[in-house]
């Protein structure tokens, strides 16, 4: 529960409630939910190898503190985080978050219509993906192939190369599609000044971007690590963006006493915030 806004009385738009003075406060949030019989499996899961589970979070709102600025927050942006099994996402505007979700396509949808496409195993798949993919067919030679026997003994089939990047295409055009509904509900349709910025592995994947602007018509960048400049280049690649995000937040929910999101609310502690509002409930 992340809250986006307060109203004190008759007074909309507070950011900050702490010593105003009013008779009714109300609080407009963002409720991210998720089936607890799946975080009590994850819980349950680590236990077995000796770790305890302190809190979860949802990793789009944890990978925000680490790849979005505060300008790009204030103006509208989405972070789009495209992982193996699905696509998370986050909405900003005027520094809080609107709208988040999961879509269930990721990179490894992409890997198995490969698989089918190129009748051959998963595994294999991957490894064409990786070598040869592209997400814009148009861009690339007619005549450029993918010979199979490159990557696994056996076999002799030929592909175009440009008929991997129409399967990529098709799949990845099923996540802007997807996105483009999710932006309707909040009518954000081309309006978000700070575009999309895109981390996960499939971000790293070429011809992306320029996909993305053509579906998505806004601004479109790769994420790029905001508190890691020191860090080797390896660690700070847009796919691991999400790893370090929930780092970053970890850290500061250890050493900040409450989350990562309260250090942009003067005032603001979670536990606070927690405790008032459970003090609410009979």
């Amino acid at each position: 529960m992340v809250p986006r806004d307060f109203k004190v009385d008759n007074e909309s738009g507070v950011k900050d409630p702490v010593g105003m003075h009013g008779v009714r406060l109300e609080v407009d949030t963002l409720i991210i939910e998720c089936a607890s019989p799946f975080l009590k499996n994850i819980s349950k899961t680590l236990e077995h190898v000796g770790l305890t589970v302190e809190d979860f979070v949802f990793s789009p709102l944890a990978t925000a503190e680490v790849v979005l600025t505060k300008r790009q927050k204030e103006l509208g942006v989405m972070l789009l985080d495209i992982g193996g099994g699905t696509a998370s996402f986050i909405v900003f505007e005027e520094g809080v978050p609107m709208q988040a979700g999961v879509l269930p396509v990721g990179g490894g949808h992409i890997t198995n219509d490969i698989a089918i496409g190129f009748r051959t195993h998963i595994d294999v798949a991957e490894a064409i993906k990786l070598a040869y993919g592209s997400c814009l067919p148009r861009e690339l030679p007619k005549r450029e192939s993918i010979r199979l026997a490159d990557f696994v003994e056996g076999e002799s089939a030929i592909y175009s190369r440009r008929e991997l990047a129409e399967i990529i295409e098709a799949r990845m055009g099923d996540v802007f599609e997807l996105l483009h509904r999710e932006l309707k509900k909040i009518n954000r349709i081309q309006l978000l000044p700070a575009g999309v910025v895109i981390v996960g592995g499939s971000s790293l994947l070429p011809g992306l971007v320029d996909l993305a602007k053509q579906e998505m018509r806004l601004p479109i960048e790769r994420g790029a690590l905001q508190e890691f400049t020191a860090v080797a280049d390896d660690i700070t690649a847009p796919s691991l963006a999400p790893a370090l995000g929930v780092l970053m937040w970890a850290d500061r929910m250890i050493h900040g006493g409450g989350s990562a999101w309260s250090k942009d609310l003067p005032g603001f502690s979670e536990n606070r915030w927690m405790r008032w509002l459970r003090s609410l409930i009979p």
